[in-house]
């Protein structure tokens, strides 16, 4: 099964390595952006900064085609098992997302696709996997798969004065739709990181085997 990391060399299986537009980033600009990768799966930060070096050169727009698959981004993510792009329309879709979000710079999604384990993990201890989970605190509630709190990231009648720094009103977490809820846990990861969800230090970094879904 084709993996989300693979070696990158200038040619690859006979197809010449391309990318356009080319995002070059820097060896410390990688390190920041993959600060809280530090340890998952038993991997320290430079060797996820090394790895990825050898994937892509650094480059969020690296685009490698195979035979039959194409890999995406920073990440190299292959298209036949963990993204869906017009090659591979049916592909497994493991991240439930499209390919061509991996060629931004914005590794929010990228992040998450290589550490899905951590999240389905970390969402299962924070809400149970209930997009309508509603948890009320003495002076806060919190909304949703992601339970985001309704004191600082969105806007609610217990907390109209709210920072709602994602400029969102809470409700808007409680529908099966977690495109808005995504949006706003990019914006919590970069303001406060991962440890947001005391979940996942406590019980989601490590030992995550189980939390693959294992109908793929």
């Amino acid at each position: 099964m084709p993996g989300p990391l693979r070696l990158f060399p200038q040619i690859k299986g006979g197809i010449l390595f391309h990318a356009t537009q080319a995002e070059q980033l820097t060896k410390c600009e990688v390190f920041r952006e993959l600060k809280d990768l530090k340890g998952y799966g038993g991997v320290s930060l430079p060797e996820w900064v090394c790895t990825t070096f050898h994937t892509s050169g650094y480059d969020t727009q690296a685009i490698v085609q195979n035979n039959d698959s194409t890999e995406y981004g920073l990440f190299q993510i292959n298209n036949k098992i963990w993204c869906k792009d017009d090659q591979n329309p049916h592909s497994s879709n493991i991240c439930n997302i499209s390919c061509d979000k991996f060629l931004d710079d914005d590794l929010t999604d990228d992040i998450m696709c290589v550490s899905l384990p951590e999240w389905v993990c970390t969402t299962f201890h924070t809400s149970g996997y209930d997009t309508q989970a509603i948890v009320q605190n003495n002076d806060s509630t919190e909304y949703g798969l992601f339970q985001i709190n309704n004191k600082i990231w969105c806007k609610d009648d217990q907390n109209p004065h709210s920072s709602n720094i994602c400029n969102i009103s809470c409700d808007k977490f409680l529908d099966d739709d977690l495109t808005d809820d995504i949006m706003c846990v990019k914006k919590i990861l970069d303001k406060v990181g991962i440890n947001y969800w005391l979940a996942h230090k406590a019980l989601c970094s490590e030992k995550l085997d189980q939390w693959l879904c294992e109908k793929f």
